[in-house]
């Protein structure tokens, strides 16, 4: 809808007219008119969906249960998992089959030992179940679960708090229904810890803290009123932040409260605590509002009791809208509560005579000068605003203030105490909108999450999950050729050249190995949600689209998009538009997005802050300062390094030399008008080590290097695009062979066939890549792995070695504490626990010394990238552990020793 504009008089494009003049212009009869028809619409799309979903959740009930009837780790259970989670985000409240697919993934997670997941699933069903759908021996059922998944969860006020809902329950239940094996196992368990339960009287539940923890900055806020929330160490001069005296590594240079935050991805983080999540709820009445909790819910409930209805007929989603929304109301309960309870405010007649003394007083109280009023307390300069910025400002705070009152008591409930007429209330809402709007737009800032914790974790603890096919040996091998009696000639080449006969384009999407981890595209920041929208638009105007090629389609060109918008001549025409992109948005969005960071795992993640302190940092591609986003929200930024006094501090606006090549640098530097002058960007683009890590090998002229830089090879001219996509297509086919072998259980020989093609990925990754290429140190990785898990210790340990001395010299520590250093930790868990434990000894004391002081040493720079990032979850846990065991293990290497003979 923000892109179909308002037919404005032209007074109202002259940006220094007050607020409240310009709104005032926009209330004319057709815009009301035009925009009333939008939410009726809206709401006719909206009611029409919520009648298919009981149709479809009927369907989906169907067809998930029998999926559910197979094998628990089929690809058909897994499809059946998968409907029971688009019935839990979708199906609406009065529907049983909503009650029915909560309670069948709590008990799937509750029978899997995932018994946080269970308790999330168990107390979303007695949600649901206490609005109507309510059966006692289920229910007592689900107490009973909660009770012992919260005692297992170590949150013992909980479980005693449900074992009593527990009983009352029960006390209801015939004997014969007792009698069942559910509860006669329910109270078996629940009998084993009762007494540590009910003896809780003198335990005190702590109180919930609204901030996790505060950071202060280095040496003090620093108070000036350029940079007030940066540290007393920086200072301000000729646009940019210097260090005013020598700052050290890992110091906090500004801590800023986040008032505005958008994360763009729907279901990746819980939109109350911002935590990441891989179990998601939708709001149980609008079906759009993501928690991962019903405690987030009833925390949210307050501000969200007052947008449901927008989630619910899309209005705040298709006006991008719902963040701004959300803001408004915070600051209309502290308007209520702080400013318009006072006299003066019964005298006023016009919105724009209480606008006025609304920014008087917010200019004149330290009150009033910070926090969410400080987001309205002074006139944005809209002249910096671009043409359609400002165009967007005033139809959202046009289109939102008609939505306010036509759909909501907002301004029954908050406005009540001014003494003018409901239009005059209309215009104080949308002249605050607009100022709120425009400060966002130009204090805000689009950043990524930090992505150098990602882990691919392959085991947690010391005790290593052992395939079944593998059968780990108990003596030394010196030639694994002849214990597994392999051909060179026969079981290597022959099969080699048989795989690559079958040769066709294969994807890497879903690839183990041919997915960078440590090189990204550099393109523009992308807000998923709005090319979703931008897709349906493509749909609704090519009816012939699929569904699976809305989803191939990431990105649309904006000028095919608005192209088709200028087409629509008439209002009948707008109005069919919105009623077709809202049914399509509604059919579309679980299945759309459920499932995209499963498939697309390196789609960026992306946040809007609105942070004024941050705007004042210049760009780097090699920045001193780190920002990052805390777990309760506080943006704050670090140094990186120790940062010399009079040096420009300088953060980086995406582009990073660490990850990104200098090409995809420049192209977004480009956009912004922006040129990077800093070290990394005056050097040879060849001897960038991003421009290394990528290099391949020409297959017609002998090993000849070929870089992204090169672009093509000097003496064939083959390019490196199509000599790259060639590799990784015969790299695949092999991948999927082995994948193919590691499912089937009908295969002879299982642990010989994998070596095989594991060999056959090592001697191609050898024949094209080079020795530091990110894929080649994959399939190293995996390689070393499997010899692990067999305790071919000896042959592991010198491939590990090997890895690690090109890794470390081509890959910054920085970025591979989480990736290859993590693979590498999980590895040489495998080896000391079949050396150490097992007592299998297959490697000398002097290799396994070797490798616990690796281990070491790399969990304590996990650790300390922990600290650095201020992360503090349960893995940050599991580190200590791993710490404290790789500890013991080296006092049973160094002072035991009398074990180690072959």
């Amino acid at each position: 809808m923000h892109k179909m504009p308002l037919k404005l008089p032209a007074t109202t494009w002259k940006r220094n007219l007050p607020e409240d003049e310009i709104f005032n212009s926009t209330l004319n009869t057709s815009n009301v008119k035009e925009t009333d028809k939008f939410i009726t619409l809206l709401d006719e799309a909206a009611l029409s969906y919520r009648n298919d979903c009981v149709e479809l959740a009927d369907v989906m009930y169907k067809e998930a249960k029998k999926c559910l009837t197979a094998r628990a780790d089929t690809s058909t259970h897994i499809k059946g998992m998968h409907l029971v989670d688009s019935i839990i985000l979708k199906i609406p409240l009065h529907s049983s089959r909503l009650v029915w697919a909560l309670k069948t993934r709590g008990d799937h997670n509750y029978q899997s030992g995932s018994f946080e997941f269970a308790s999330r699933d168990y107390e979303i069903f007695l949600e649901v179940c206490a609005r109507g759908n309510s059966e006692v021996g289920v229910c007592c059922q689900v107490y009973g679960r909660l009770t012992i998944c919260m005692y297992m969860a170590k949150q013992k006020i909980k479980s005693r708090k449900y074992l009593i809902e527990y009983q009352k329950c029960r006390s209801k239940l015939s004997f014969e229904v007792l009698k069942g094996q559910v509860f006669a196992e329910l109270d078996e368990h629940i009998r084993t810890f009762e007494p540590l339960v009910n003896n809780m009287e003198c335990i005190i539940a702590p109180a919930i803290s609204e901030s996790l923890y505060f950071v202060t900055p280095h040496n003090g806020f620093n108070g000036s009123s350029e940079i007030p929330l940066t540290s007393a160490a920086c200072g301000y001069h000729n646009n940019s932040v210097y260090a005013k005296s020598t700052i050290p590594q890992g110091a906090v240079l500004f801590v800023e409260e986040h008032l505005y935050q958008s994360v763009k991805f729907p279901f990746l983080r819980c939109e109350n605590c911002r935590h990441y999540t891989t179990l998601f709820y939708t709001c149980l009445d609008c079906r759009y509002k993501c928690y991962c909790s019903l405690l987030c819910m009833e925390i949210d409930k307050p501000i969200h009791q007052y947008e449901c209805e927008g989630y619910m007929q899309l209005s705040l989603i298709f006006l991008d809208a719902a963040n701004i929304f959300r803001l408004f109301l915070r600051i209309l309960f502290l308007l209520n509560d702080y400013v318009f309870h006072r006299k003066i405010f019964q005298k006023l007649k016009t919105g724009g005579q209480v606008l006025n003394t609304v920014y008087d007083m917010l200019g004149s109280a330290m009150l009033f000068g910070t926090g969410y009023l400080g987001l309205i307390r002074n006139r944005p300069s809209y002249g910096s605003l671009s043409s359609i910025q400002y165009s967007t400002v005033i139809t959202t705070a046009f289109r939102l203030t008609i939505f306010i009152e036509k759909k909501t008591n907002i301004m029954e409930t908050f406005l009540n105490k001014l003494s003018i007429s409901n239009k005059q209330k209309m215009i104080v809402v949308g002249s605050l909108l607009m100022r709120l709007h425009a400060n966002i737009l130009l204090n805000s800032f689009d950043i990524e999450y930090v992505g150098y914790l990602t882990n691919f974790s392959l085991l947690n603890g010391p005790q290593p999950e052992v395939p079944k096919y593998i059968k780990p040996i108990r003596g030394l091998v010196e030639d694994i050729y002849e214990f597994y009696n392999i051909d060179l000639e026969k079981d290597i080449q022959k099969r080699n050249d048989d795989i690559i006969k079958c040769e066709t384009s294969v994807s890497r999407a879903s690839s183990a190995i041919l997915n960078w981890n440590h090189i990204k595209n550099c393109i523009p920041i992308a807000d998923i949600l709005s090319v979703f929208k931008d897709n349906i638009i493509m749909m609704y105007f090519n009816p012939e689209l699929t569904s699976e090629q809305l989803e191939e389609k990431r990105a649309q060109d904006p000028e095919i998009i608005n192209g088709y918008l200028a087409k629509l001549g008439s209002d009948e025409s707008r109005f069919e538009l919105v009623k077709g992109c809202a049914d399509l948005f509604h059919k579309h969005f679980t299945d759309y997005f459920l499932p995209m960071f499963e498939f697309h795992p390196h789609l960026s993640e992306v946040i809007t802050l609105y942070c004024p302190t941050l705007r004042r940092f210049k760009h780097s591609c090699v920045p001193n300062v780190q920002v990052m986003v805390l777990n309760n929200g506080v943006v704050i930024g670090k140094s990186l390094r120790e940062i010399k006094e009079n040096e420009e501090l300088n953060i980086a606006f995406k582009a990073n030399y660490l990850v990104h090549t200098r090409p995809e640098r420049e192209n977004f530097l480009r956009m912004f008008n922006t040129k990077c002058n800093c070290k990394c960007c005056r050097i040879v683009e060849i001897g960038e080590s991003t421009n290394i890590r990528l290099a391949i090998k020409c297959d017609k002229c002998k090993d000849l290097v070929i870089t992204p830089a090169h672009k093509s090879c000097s003496e064939c001219q083959t390019l490196y695009p199509d000599l790259l996509a060639k590799y990784c297509s015969t790299m695949r086919l092999v991948e999927k062979e082995l994948e193919t072998v590691m499912e089937s259980n009908a295969v002879e020989n299982k642990e010989r066939e994998i070596y095989v093609l594991q060999t056959i990925l090592l001697r191609q990754a050898k024949r094209c890549f080079t020795q530091q290429n990110e894929i080649s140190v994959n399939i190293e990785l995996q390689h070393a792995h499997f010899l692990a898990l067999k305790n071919f210790a000896q042959q592991s340990y010198d491939l590990l070695m090997e890895v690690k001395e090109k890794i470390s010299k081509y890959y910054p520590e920085r970025i591979i504490w989480f990736t290859f250093y993590a693979f590498i930790l999980e590895t040489i868990k495998v080896i000391l626990h079949h050396n150490l434990e097992k007592l299998n000894c297959t490697l000398s004391k002097h290799g396994l010394l070797n490798l616990c002081r690796l281990g070491i040493y790399i969990i304590k720079g996990q650790k300390e990238t922990f600290e650095f990032y201020e992360k503090f979850d349960t893995y940050g846990l599991i580190l200590l552990e791993d710490l404290k065991t790789f500890f013991i293990w080296k006092k049973r290497i160094i002072c035991d020793g009398a074990f180690f003979e072959f």
